[in-house]
Order: C-alpha cells, then sequence, then structure tokens
C-alpha cells in the first residue's frame, strides 16, 4: 500500500503488502487473477478494526497484459451492519446469521460475518445475496422454531387418510395380476412378431451409411432408438427441415457442422414425414466430411488463384477463335485504370474489339499480326507478345502477354486460347535506367566513360575512312577542391551541372561531350582542323569565365584545357586521352586558365615525371636519399646557430634530381606523407647522435608540405619520433609555407597550437612570395620569419626589394619574431642585411649544405 485517503487513522496500512499477509494473499491472488473487482471480508485491518476490501485489479499495456496492482476501497464492518440493523444477534425478534463460503483457493468452509455464533440456524430461512465475486447469505428463524399444534393435527388426519388408502390399493393389486398374467401371454406373441421385424429393420439400417433418428409432430426425437440423439448443432438445421417437410412433406440438403477436438465434421439432414397413427418425422443425418473437404479445397485453389493473380499483378483472359469472343478479368482492367463492368454493358462480354482499340499506335498493326500468326500454327508452343496499352489517365502501359490454346488428351488444338497480362512498365523503366546509369553522368546527364570510349572510336572510325581529322579535348576545372571544401559539395555539385551546360551550348551536334569524373569533362570533334580547335578552346575558356550564381554566391573558375590531334597524337582512344591529360597538365603549370596543344616535349616531360614518380616510391627503400645541413649563422653574434635540413636524391641513373623537381611530384602522387615522415626521423636521429657526441645542441629546421601538414595524425606521429629519439622538441623547428597556412587559415592554427604544446618552433619559409593575412599572421604561433633569396638577390640593386626587406624586418621586430635571410651569396648582401637590423641569415657565402659529417665538424668547431 503506497497511497490511502483519508491518511488519518490509517497511517498503520501504508507498506502493508497484500500478497505476502497471511490474512490477505489468498484472496489478493484471487482478486487479481479474476480481473475483476472483488470483495473480501471480513478482514483484520492493519490500521485496525474490521472491515470489507474492495479490491479493482489494474492492468495496463495496449493488451493490457501487465499487473500494475489494486485500486482498494475498505468498509469499516460495523458502520455497515449498524446501517443494515444488523449490530445485534436478534432482528425484530428473529434470529439472525450473515455468512458466506470461502473460496476453496482460501481453504473452504463457512465464516460467519455477523448474528448468533455458533452451528446454523435450525429451520431456517435462507436469502442469498450476490456481491462482486461471491455470494453472502442471511439466515432467519425465530427462537422457539416454526411448529404448532394446529399444524400436528393436521399431520395426524393425513396419516390415517394415507393408511386407508394403503388398504384400497392392496386389494386391487391382487385384480390386476391376474390381469396382468394374461396379457404377458398375449405381448410375448406380440413381441415375437415385433422382434422378427425389428431384426430385418436392424439389418437394413446397419448397411446404411447415415445415421437414422425418429421425431415426434414437434420435433423431439423419440427416445429408444440405437443412434441417440441429433448433435446439438443440427437443432437450427432441423428446424429449417421441420418447416419445409411441413409445407411439401419432405426437405433435404440441409447442413450443419460439429466442432470436436479441434476439427470439423460436416453433416447433411434428410427429412421426411412419417404416417400413421403416431404422426412424426424421420430424420436421416449423413456424414458429409469428404464432400466437404473437397468443396473446401476446390475453394482454396480458387482463392489462391485468384490472390496470386491479384498479388502478381496479373490479368487473365480467354480468347474462342471459333467465335471472336475475348473475355478478360477485373485485373486485366484494373492495370489499365478501367472499369470491366462499365465496358461489359456498353460492349459485352465479346472484349476483342477493345484490345485493339487500346494499343498504341506504333504497336497495334505487330501486336495484332504476332497474335494471328500464332493461332496459326499447328504446333504446341507458348504465344508470347509485348506492346503498350493505353491507361485511363491518358498514359502507356508496357504490357507482356503470354498464353497458350489450349489441347485435348491426344494433342488436338481447341477453339480456346487462355493467357495472361502482365503489366512490366516498371521493369521497362528499371532497365531503361540500368541503360542510363551505365552509360551516363547521372549528376551532369552527359555521357560518362563507358559511352565516351564507344563514341570516340566510332568517331576514330568515320575519321580514318574520310582521312581527316579529330580533336579529343581534356577540361579540368581550376581550384575546384576548394569549391568544394569552403562552400560544400551541394554547391560544388551544382557547379558541375551549369559547366555541363555551358559546355552543351558550346558544342555542335556531332560533338561528344562526357563528364569523366570529378571535376574533369573530356570533348571530342570529329571533323576538325587545329585552328578551329583554337579558336574553340579561345571560345570555351571565356565562356568558363563568366561567374555562375549559385545559392547566393558569384562563383568564378577558370579551366586548364589539353588538347590531343588524330592521327598525330594518337590513333587510339587510349593514346589521345593520355596526351591530352599531359597538355592538360602543361596548361596548369603555366598558370592555369589557358590550353596546351600536346608536343613531343611534353610526353619526353611527362615521361621523365613518370619515372621519377616511380623512382620516388623506391627511393627510401633502395637508400637513394640523404640529408645536408646548411648552417646559419646570427649577423649580431657572428656565430653558428642551427642547421636547415635538405632533401637530396641521387638517382641510379637520372644522377641528382633537383628538389624543385621532385619535390611537387611527391605532392602530387601522395609520396610526400612518407617522405616527409623519412626526413624527420633522420633529423631527429642526426641531432640525437650530436647529443650522444657532447655537441653543443643547436635547432634543425625541417620543411614541411602542405599535405604533410594537414595529413590526419601528423602531429602525434611526430611526437612519437620526438619519443624515439629522446629528444626535446625544442631542438626541431617547422618550416611552413605561406600556401600551406593561408589555404585554411583556422585549421593551420589549430595544427600550429598542437605543434607549439609539443614544444616545437615554426618558421614562416619564403615570406613575402605568398599571400599572408596580417590578420592571421599575429595569430600564428611563430618564431622566425624567412626572407625570401628573391628578394635578397637583387637586394644591392633594387630599391624596392629593400624597401620589402626592411619593411619585412620591422614588422617581425614588432610582432616579436627573429628574421632569417635565405640565399646569401654576397659580403655586401650580408652588410647591409645588418644595416637594416636582420637577425639572422643563410646562403652559400655563410655555408654550402653540408653532409652530415661536415655539420659535425663544424658543430665542433663552433662549439
Amino acid at each position: 500500500m503506497t497511497q490511502t485517503y483519508p491518511l488519518a487513522g490509517n497511517e498503520g496500512s501504508i507498506g502493508l503488502n497484500q500478497f505476502t499477509h497471511p490474512a490477505q494473499r489468498a484472496e489478493a491472488l484471487l482478486a487479481r487473477d479474476a480481473r475483476r473487482l472483488t470483495l473480501t471480508g471480513p478482514v483484520e485491518l492493519a490500521q485496525g478494526g474490521t472491515g470489507l476490501i474492495g479490491r479493482l485489479p489494474v492492468f495496463l499495456g495496449e493488451d493490457e497484459g501487465r499487473f500494475w496492482g489494486f485500486v482498494s476501497v475498505v468498509i469499516m464492518l460495523s458502520e455497515l451492519l449498524e446501517q443494515a440493523e444488523l449490530g445485534s444477534p436478534e432482528l425484530r425478534g428473529y434470529r439472525v446469521q450473515l455468512w458466506r463460503t470461502l473460496p476453496e483457493d482460501t481453504g473452504g468452509g463457512r465464516q460467519l460475518i455477523a448474528g448468533i455464533d455458533g452451528e446454523r440456524l435450525e429451520d431456517a430461512i435462507t436469502e442469498p445475496l450476490t456481491l462482486p465475486n461471491g455470494t453472502w447469505y442471511l439466515s432467519l428463524s425465530p427462537p422457539a422454531g416454526w411448529r404448532d399444534t394446529g399444524a400436528l393435527a393436521g399431520q395426524l388426519l393425513l396419516a390415517v387418510l394415507f393408511s386407508g388408502l394403503l388398504t384400497f390399493l392392496a386389494a386391487l393389486l391382487v385384480r390386476t395380476r391376474r390381469q396382468a398374467r394374461e396379457l404377458e401371454r398375449q405381448v410375448r406373441a406380440r413381441t415375437a412378431e415385433i422382434s422378427d421385424a425389428r431384426n430385418r429393420l436392424a439389418a437394413t439400417l446397419a448397411a446404411l451409411p447415415d445415421r437414422l433418428f425418429e421425431l415426434d409432430e414437434a420435433g423431439h426425437c423419440l427416445p429408444g432408438g440405437q443412434q441417440g440423439e441429433p448433435e446439438p448443432q443440427a437443432a437450427g438445421a432441423i428446424r429449417r427441415a421441420l418447416a419445409e417437410a411441413g409445407r411439401q412433406g419432405h426437405s433435404r440438403g440441409h447442413q450443419y457442422v460439429v466442432h470436436q477436438d479441434g476439427r470439423e465434421y460436416w453433416f447433411e439432414i434428410s427429412l421426411s414425414r412419417r404416417q400413421g397413427s403416431e404422426p412424426g418425422f424421420v430424420l436421416l443425418s449423413r456424414d458429409i466430411r469428404e464432400r466437404k473437404r473437397a468443396e473446401q479445397e476446390v475453394q482454396s485453389l480458387a482463392q489462391r488463384y485468384h490472390s496470386l493473380i491479384a498479388a502478381s499483378n496479373t490479368g487473365a483472359w480467354e480468347y474462342d477463335s471459333r467465335t471472336g469472343e475475348l473475355l478478360c478479368s477485373d485485373e486485366y482492367f484494373s492495370m489499365l485504370g478501367r472499369d470491366r463492368a462499365d465496358y461489359r454493358r456498353r460492349r459485352g462480354n465479346n472484349l476483342a474489339g477493345i484490345w485493339s482499340e487500346l494499343l498504341h499506335p506504333q504497336d497495334r498493326e505487330q501486336a495484332e499480326r504476332n497474335f494471328t500468326d500464332y493461332l496459326a500454327r499447328d504446333e504446341d508452343t507458348l504465344y508470347e507478345n509485348q506492346f503498350r496499352m493505353r491507361h485511363a489517365d491518358g498514359s502507356w502501359v508496357w504490357i507482356l502477354s503470354r498464353g497458350r490454346t489450349l489441347r485435348d488428351a491426344e494433342g488436338r488444338a481447341s477453339s480456346l486460347t487462355v493467357g495472361t497480362h502482365i503489366d512490366i512498365s516498371q521493369q521497362i523503366r528499371d532497365r531503361e535506367q540500368i541503360h542510363f546509369l551505365a552509360h551516363y553522368d547521372p549528376l551532369t546527364n552527359l555521357p560518362n566513360r563507358s559511352l565516351l570510349m564507344d563514341r570516340t572510336r566510332q568517331a576514330i572510325q568515320l575519321a580514318r575512312r574520310e582521312q581527316g581529322q579529330l580533336a579529343l579535348l581534356f577540361l579540368d576545372l581550376d581550384r575546384f577542391k576548394s569549391i568544394n571544401d569552403s562552400l560544400g559539395h551541394k554547391v560544388g555539385d551544382k557547379l558541375l551541372i551549369q559547366v555541363a551546360e555551358r559546355l552543351r551550348r558550346l558544342c555542335r551536334q556531332q560533338d561528344t561531350l562526357s563528364r569523366f569524373g570529378g571535376d574533369e569533362f573530356i570533348l571530342v570533334l570529329p571533323q576538325t582542323t587545329p585552328p578551329g580547335v583554337a579558336h574553340f578552346a579561345q571560345r570555351l575558356l571565356a565562356e568558363m569565365a563568366e561567374p555562375y550564381h549559385i545559392k547566393g554566391h558569384d562563383i568564378r573558375v577558370s579551366v586548364s584545357l589539353g588538347i590531343a590531334l588524330y592521327p598525330e597524337d594518337g590513333r587510339q582512344f587510349s593514346e589521345l586521352y593520355q596526351h591530352a591529360d599531359i597538355a592538360m597538365y602543361q596548361a596548369k603549370a603555366a598558370g592555369r586558365n589557358s590550353y596546351r596543344f600536346f608536343t613531343a616535349e611534353m610526353q619526353e616531360r611527362y615521361s621523365r615525371m613518370l619515372a621519377l614518380e616511380n623512382g620516388l616510391r623506391q627511393a627510401v627503400a633502395r637508400d637513394q636519399l640523404s640529408l645536408v645541413y646548411q648552417p646559419q649563422y646570427s649577423l649580431a653574434e657572428q656565430r653558428l646557430i642551427g642547421f636547415e635540413a635538405l632533401l637530396r636524391w641521387q638517382h641510379p641513373e637520372l644522377g641528382p634530381v633537383s628538389p624543385a623537381e621532385f619535390i611537387p611530384i611527391a605532392e602530387q602522387s601522395g609520396v610526400i606523407v612518407p617522405l616527409g615522415e623519412w626526413v624527420l626521423a633522420r633529423a631527429l636521429e642526426q641531432q640525437a647522435e650530436w647529443h650522444r657526441q657532447g655537441l653543443p645542441p643547436v635547432p634543425v629546421g625541417v620543411n614541411v608540405s602542405a599535405v604533410q601538414f594537414r595529413h590526419p595524425g601528423w602531429c602525434e606521429r611526430l611526437a612519437d619520433l620526438l619519443g624515439k629519439a629522446g629528444l626535446a622538441a625544442g631542438g626541431l623547428e617547422l618550416e611552413l609555407t605561406e600556401s600551406v597556412i593561408m589555404d585554411n587559415p583556422q585549421q593551420a592554427i589549430a595544427v600550429m597550437d598542437s605543434l607549439v604544446r609539443l614544444g616545437v618552433r615554426l618558421a614562416l619559409d619564403d615570406f613575402g612570395t605568398g599571400y599572408s593575412s596580417l590578420s592571421y599572421l599575429k595569430r600564428f604561433r611563430l618564431s622566425r620569419l624567412k626572407i625570401d633569396q628573391s628578394f635578397v638577390r637583387d637586394l644591392l640593386r633594387d630599391e624596392e626589394d629593400r624597401t620589402i626587406v626592411r619593411t619585412i624586418i620591422s614588422l617581425a621586430r614588432n610582432l616579436g619574431l627573429d628574421t632569417v635571410a635565405e640565399g646569401v651569396e654576397t659580403r655586401e648582401q650580408l652588410e647591409l642585411l645588418q644595416r637594416l637590423g636582420c637577425d639572422q641569415a643563410q646562403g652559400y657565402y655563410l655555408g654550402r649544405p653540408l653532409p652530415a659529417e661536415q655539420a659535425t665538424a663544424l658543430l665542433r668547431q663552433a662549439g
């Protein structure tokens, strides 16, 4: 019990568990299982006193299957008895007992609720009182009993009269016995006759499979029949049969079913009026289970057939070649959105004309000819036809019609041909969609790579026959990835769609435009010349340069275009594509927003690039890479303050390869990530070796590429390398270019913060050649600015370079950063940099890049 009202006086009931209380457990369980209101009592209440408890069980859930608890009402017994005038053992001079019989689940027995204590009242009048889930009884008797002297005299007189009656009956019995012996003789003779007749009737009935019953005029079964009585379930059928037999003397065909042991037993009754001294009816009950099972099986098969037809969206038809009649099912018309009943009212059963009317004009002649040809064949084959029919909404539905002519056991064809109509519109659409996806780009609806290659082969064959030319143009959007990253892929997709539309407007009917993948497009221009292609490329660049308006953004994007000509640059698609791709990259290298024709020199450069790329992938494993260390000096103190680690590659066939050549290739191919990790590991290993030799610690700068800087997990990998080397991070300086950190400043700031937390120093390399934002520059966690050598080279001759260097030095000083001049090659350059206030410098004049052994010697000398 968790809540009670009122609480005053009932505090003792809080916390009572009715299922564990010895006096309430049994009837509480009974109330729960009965799932209805029950009345229990009298019981001793937890809060004191005796009372009655009304319990209403509460069940929750959609199916009311979870028992929640009781809502109980307590009635104080003393107050109830006072209101009913049963507070004392006697009521108006009579002895009273109010009692009930306990349920068997609670032990049974009789429980006195109020009134005279003790056993039951003798000769009491008892009235039941029906209550929820039980019955109470009120017994009443006078204290002295119900008997009186007048009643006793009446009983005596009745006994005397009864004795006289017995005497008269005894005399009558003697006379009756004499008559009985005579009747017995006559009965034996008649019985023998009846027995013979009964035996003959019994043999006849035993031969019948039916049960036979005799009924009186009211329809009651006469006793004594060997078949007993009809089942109670037969009552309704018998009443209907009696009514029918009453009108016409007999009745047949009324059925009833008996359910027993989970099975159905079907019977059919026949009833006939019986004439004679005892009119009535004769009833035959026949077991028709087998017949009913056969009927149900036939009905089930029919239902399954119709369900299958409906579920498979299949219409059935039947054609009689002898009469020309065509019959169609409801589903036949439903798949066309039409009403079969309406057509039958207007056209009758022959629907052959309707089929022809609904055929697509382009399919009608062929469909009718196919059907006629099938009917004319002698062999037993399957008819199959495919055509379009008009739907009620005006659209066209693709129909697959199949059928077969019915034949007899000897294979002779009948006049009937039956078949089905299946709506295959979705299959046709799916087939078209599959064809589209296999040959077209779903975003731009342009031909994809597969269709492009097929059309290009056809165009090459035509150009070969006509001895003409053909141009393949490879187009790539410049910096499309930046648009995707900054504005999102949805904007990028819309941009590709608009680019495709502009290109489509530029193309002729015989041209092929394809989206080759990503932001790459290929155009195949047959029947053209080099001047014509150049003119087309200029128009294309101008058209692409116009702004695109997408979701409130005005986007300008340029393209780089590579051109390969048939037959000069290749005679197959693969050759033309490869050469146009090479020319396109040359256009990008030349500054983008331009076009280039493929040349043999490009092929040579491309071949060298491939060789370098393949060689880079094996360079680390084959020990072809090394580090050199260029010293850096303090201009004020004229002492060595550090090194910059520079990568060198000695190719076994090509010889020394400049970093300016192989680093861009490494970045494009993705090799820069493992390559950069190798450089960091070697530089840290060298610092650890210097530390083991007791040389003074100096920082070593390592260049970091944009790909490496943005690579996921790079900071964690750097921390692992520092841990393996056993060095403090302060001895490592990472040199970042402006393009690395300004491509995505927010991301760059987050990565730089992580690096600074490791203790790594950061320097901004080639400062002044990029497009750093001063607002971001102050937020970068930098230690030094490195002045690019392009400003140092002409420092003595070019006033503008001197102004730029002076400005960089002043900016760095105001930001609390050191400045390092790169590419110092003369004494005059060094002295001028000192006068301008530059802090540090490096270059050939101060020291060339040194192998590790020479750098070690220099460091030992400086220490």
